[in-house]
């Protein structure tokens, strides 16, 4: 079963695919939901190179504006982690935190349900009433490390 986000994505697809709300450029730039779900976050140049390398003429600033709108309708987050250039996902799923190499500005995310727990009890012995966190770990991927040997 689809959840909201999801949802508003598929529609969104689906009017500009049958023509009844033409958003130029958002039929290529929406990815199928299921790979969507699984896909790393992405830059709006990572996201311009994979539509250009799969055939479609589809320019940097028509991407970012969809991008945006998406956004704006709640569904892909941006992330602007330190000194890398923005990165949007889909907005649906577990909570989850991020990884992201200095070198290659590659972002992993990754779940910890221990760390997610000691981030509540920090929030509680402290008396603050938590409503949202994010953990960001920057370092180096052993891609990046394999290289440099």
């Amino acid at each position: 079963m689809l959840d909201a986000p999801e949802r508003r994505l598929q529609r969104i697809a689906s009017k500009t695919r049958h023509g009844r709300r033409r958003q130029r450029g958002a039929e290529y730039v929406t990815p199928p939901i299921d790979a969507a779900k699984s896909a790393p976050p992405t830059t709006v140049a990572g996201r311009t190179d994979r539509l250009r390398a799969g055939g479609e003429s589809i320019g940097l600033a028509t991407v970012y504006r969809v991008l945006t709108q998406f956004e704006q309708a709640g569904l892909v987050i941006r992330h602007n982690f330190d000194g890398g250039s923005a990165v949007f996902e889909l907005a649906a799923g577990e909570h989850h935190d991020h990884l992201v190499c200095v070198r290659c500005n590659r972002v992993t995310e990754f779940v910890d349900h221990v760390i997610e727990e000691r981030q509540r009890k920090i929030a509680v012995e402290n008396g603050f009433a938590m409503t949202d966190h994010s953990l960001v770990i920057h370092g180096i991927c052993s891609d990046c490390q394999r290289d440099s040997d």
